[in-house]
């Protein structure tokens, strides 16, 4: 399957430069630089020949070429012009008097992968981050033919919204981000018949009480954590050296389309910039602050590259009840769906070969629900966006770290994807920096959304409020373009509705929604036969008459356990009935087709893509659907224990004490003498039933705390501890919207769902008599999580139990003897507690000479280490 766009418009007369400029370009570069290369050509090397052709050498050994002539396919003109333009990205960075960045600073941002025995590498770039940020040699770049991100521009198809008449005039975009450098070159033109004059902002400012006007580009910055709109730049060392992530994004939707300085230009080059500040040194980001100014302001659009942990749709929220704000007052609000990768994708587990990189699309075991977009991204009326590279064909790919849908609940998102991989824009100080991530790709919708709303601010006025924010985000998502693999669909868990046509959703007349007002169909738990109802929105007087396809009818998941890939795969018995030609009257139709499964089985994904095209193939729209056919509740939420005698899927289920010491395996000292062990193979020595702790205050493991590692987000996580009688005797937590356990972008490491202070137990119970919470007596006690799942079904409250033991009297050792002939000291020992386990190990002390000994019959105890069990000088 493959992607449908129109590229013939493009004038790619600039592929096939001249020999003397092709060795220019290639003078200027490394191997590193090469390495920095947007596409799969990351270890290619160009190379001019006489006749003006480019070659390229891909790391597989086959050449592709474009010559000058009319008989080359677009495919590969298309691709040997996307490398052209990635050398020429690439300016002086290796000048000794030039680079901003020091030789570690220019290279590109690499994640090791590694097995178990680190004998297999690959290299991946690291997402939302700054690749490197070169002083670029202006005279070189003047003289380059297209701008540097023109690729980004055919991927998302711009130049047809462009030369449509939309580039952004009397359109403003609010961006809440890091911080921007408004005096950089690319916004010093003022834009083409811009919404607000200084006379008009300087009202608004006043009436505000704060904000600042900088210029004609920026007429409003403001900084929503401290309220010093003189510090509107991210002036900090990193910001200055390797890229500022909020001028990055200001410059993907708004920089300037300088006709003598057209370095790069961004999707909606005329469109003015009102910028808001949050690094979220108030705690959480103050994203819902930034868009209330921003409503208030007059912003049309508003772009966030930030997001908040919560992972449930929430108008309680705050962010989430202000991007309500936002549509109900007509302002469009697109959102980076977050990098952490499929919700699988977790660190290696101890025991099995991992061959991906964790929080990307390949995963340690195949789960119910792959979701990892936080808030706000995941609100409904956002336009929620995933990233691909900008490659053309056979080279076009997701972002391996792109956040994966659905929301608990299993709505449907993201919505689009738009270019985030290897993404050129502004820098501090008039520079420029190359960087990876969703955070990218939602300015570059954030700009197509603006171009939008300029063309039907004049062929559609009565559009107002949330009407005009659903037909935005409706375009944008019926006229993507979706991917596949093969002849087979790629998820639209992973890329939404397809990549964005900026051309195509400026000028269609036509939208579609669904009845849950988005765009895409929802279904959740469905049955063996599904209705799903379309509203099409027609904006003309003029009836339109389309054809319907299934693009390959229904699909579900499968898993390579070996690889880690997830793709999907055709449902044989699953078909998709309905009208194949469809008459769309001025203003809506409601037009329902079913879905028909038979004798499938039960408990797995059901998605795939609905498709309407017009008789001259000018207009194509999509709708992408997903359902879960079966018991949405079949999977068990926890993972395994660690020491269960099958590996767990994530990491598996252990105690510690305040110190971090794993129970059950040993007392503090013993474990010290496993200091050198790893630590995941530690908690799989745990011995199920010796899990104890000795709450007496005297600061060695007086509180036991639980690393519960969660498949699902929970709707309610509550703790009961229970006496030996069954009986619930204490609630140590009933927490609400519990995270899954997913590998994070931004702490890069996969986290226990349960780390956190509130699920530790003190060992203490409440005392009717007295009314006091006191320490409970030694004995055997449960601890219980008992998890309350989003979704209905027969498992919808399932429980994990740990038998806990609370132990406060010290092991004995008694009849000791001394003897003389043998020169030997014998004796016993005995615990009456949790007792010792295989890993127990003791020391006496005689004369300031310690010596060390087993706790545990000796063929049964793993202390094979001499050294740990010899006399101790």
């Amino acid at each position: 399957m493959k992607g449908k766009s129109n590229y013939n418009s493009i004038d790619y007369s600039y592929v096939f430069s001249a020999k003397k400029k092709l060795e220019l370009e290639h003078s200027k570069k490394s191997a590193t630089n090469f390495g920095r290369m947007k596409n799969k050509w990351t270890a290619a090397a160009a190379i001019a020949l006489a006749s003006g052709s480019v070659v390229l050498f891909v790391p597989t050994g086959n050449a592709q070429a474009a010559e000058a002539d009319a008989s080359v396919k677009t495919e590969k003109v298309e691709t040997n012009k996307q490398a052209d333009q990635n050398v020429a990205a690439e300016g002086d960075a290796n000048k000794a008097d030039g680079a901003v960045a020091d030789q570690e600073q220019q290279k590109q941002a690499q994640q090791p992968l590694q097995d178990e025995d680190d004998d297999d590498q690959t290299d991946q770039d690291t997402p939302d981050q700054p690749v490197g940020q070169d002083d670029l040699d202006e005279d070189y770049y003047k003289s380059q033919d297209q701008p540097v991100n023109t690729p980004d521009h055919i991927k998302g198809n711009v130049q047809d919204a462009w030369d449509q008449g939309y580039k952004g005039e009397g359109i403003a975009v609010a961006v809440i981000d890091s911080g921007v450098d408004p005096s950089h070159k690319d916004f010093q033109t003022a834009p083409t018949n811009p919404k607000f004059s200084k006379e008009d902002m300087e009202k608004i400012i006043k009436k505000l009480g704060h904000g600042r006007y900088v210029s004609p580009k920026f007429p409003y910055v403001h900084d929503v954590d401290t309220g010093d709109d003189d510090g509107i730049k991210e002036n900090t060392e990193k910001a200055n050296t390797e890229g500022s992530h909020g001028q990055h994004v200001a410059g993907i939707i708004g920089h300037a389309d300088n006709q003598n300085d057209k370095y790069v230009v961004g999707i909606a080059p005329e469109a003015q910039l009102i910028f808001f500040k949050d690094i979220g040194i108030n705690g959480d980001n103050q994203i819902a602050a930034g868009i209330y100014d921003a409503v208030k302001v007059g912003a049309d659009v508003i772009s966030i590259s930030l997001d908040n942990n919560l992972y449930v749709q929430d108008l309680g929220d705050a962010d989430q009840k202000a991007i309500q704000y936002a549509t109900d007052h007509g302002v469009v609000v697109s959102i980076a769906a977050s990098n952490d990768g499929n919700s699988a994708s977790v660190d290696g587990v101890w025991g099995k070969k991992r061959i991906y990189s964790p929080g990307s699309d390949a995963g340690n075991y195949q789960p119910f629900n792959s979701g990892t977009i936080p808030t706000p991204a995941l609100s409904k009326n956002a336009i929620t966006v995933a990233a691909e590279n900008s490659a053309i064909g056979e080279h076009n790919e997701i972002g391996w770290f792109t956040s994966w849908g659905p929301l608990p609940d299993f709505t449907l998102k993201p919505d689009v994807l738009a270019p985030g991989v290897g993404v050129i824009s502004t820098a501090n100080n008039n520079r420029y920096a190359m960087m990876n991530g969703t955070s990218m790709a939602a300015p570059f919708t954030s700009g197509v959304a603006a171009l939008v709303v300029q063309r039907l601010k004049e062929t559609n006025p009565n559009l107002k409020g949330a009407a005009l924010v659903q037909a935005v985000k409706g375009l944008i998502t019926s006229t993507a373009t979706p991917w596949g693999q093969g002849d087979n669909i790629i998820s639209p868990r992973q890329q939404g509705a397809g990549e964005i046509n900026s051309g195509a959703a400026t000028k269609s007349q036509v939208y579609i929604t669904t009845e849950d007002g988005t765009s895409v169909l929802s279904l959740h738990n469905i049955q063996n036969t599904t209705k799903l109802n379309l509203i099409f929105h027609n904006l003309s007087d003029q009836a339109q008459t389309y054809t319907f396809d299934d693009m390959g009818g229904a699909y579900t998941e499968q898993h390579d356990s070996e690889a880690g890939k997830f793709s999907d795969t055709p449902l044989t018995d699953a078909q998709i009935s309905g009208d194949n030609v469809i008459t769309i009257a001025p203003n809506t139709t409601k037009i329902t087709y079913t879905l028909n499964l038979n004798n499938i089985k039960k408990n797995q994904i059901v998605e795939g893509y609905l498709h309407f095209s017009d008789s001259n193939q000018q207009a194509d729209f999509v709708v992408p659907y997903l359902g879960y056919y079966g018991d949405m509740t079949n999977e068990d939420v926890l993972d395994r224990d660690a020491n269960d005698k099958e590996d767990p899927d994530i990491a598996g289920n252990y105690f510690t004490n305040e110190d971090g010491y794993v129970r059950g395996v040993a007392d503090e000292y013993s474990m010290d003498q496993l200091s050198d062990e790893n630590q995941q193979q530690v908690t799989k020595l745990y011995e199920s039933g010796r899990v104890a702790f000795s709450p007496n205050d005297d600061s060695t493991s007086d509180i036991v705390m639980p690393f519960a590692f969660l498949k699902q987000n929970i709707k309610d996580l509550k703790v009961e501890i229970l006496n030996d009688k069954g009986e619930v005797i204490r609630i140590v937590a009933d927490a609400h919207d519990v995270a899954k356990s997913f590998h994070s972008d931004e702490d890069n490491e996969t986290s226990s769902s349960t780390k956190d202070e509130k699920y530790e137990w003190d060992g203490k119970i409440y005392n009717k008599k007295t009314g006091e919470m006191e320490v409970a007596p030694d004995g055997q006690y449960t601890y219980r999580f008992v998890a309350t799942l989003y979704n209905k079904g027969e498992h919808q409250v399932q429980t994990h139990d740990t038998p806990i033991i609370i132990d406060t009297t010290k092991p004995v050792i008694d009849k000791i003897a001394y003897n003389k002939q043998t020169n030997t000291i014998s004796g016993t020992y005995h615990d009456t507690g949790a007792g010792f386990t295989d890993y127990s190990y003791g020391t006496v002390t005689i004369n300031d000479k310690t010596f060390g000994f087993k706790l545990n019959d000796g063929n049964q105890n793993n202390f094979d280490n001499s050294d740990k069990i010899r006399a101790i000088l």
